[in-house]
């Protein structure tokens, strides 16, 4: 019983952490996409 229930709470922990990861990769990229183009735009403003 206490068995299962640990491998439950591992589990749900396991998926919470992954899906952490995933949403914080995905902020990465957006944050990086975002400062490229305005990199893009800075330097087109300077020609």
């Amino acid at each position: 019983m206490i068995r299962k229930l640990t491998k439950k709470i591992t589990q749900s922990i396991e998926i919470i952490y992954a899906i952490d990861c995933v949403y914080k990769l995905n902020y990465i990229n957006l944050d990086v996409d975002f400062l490229f183009k305005r990199m893009i735009e800075v330097n087109f403003l300077k020609l």
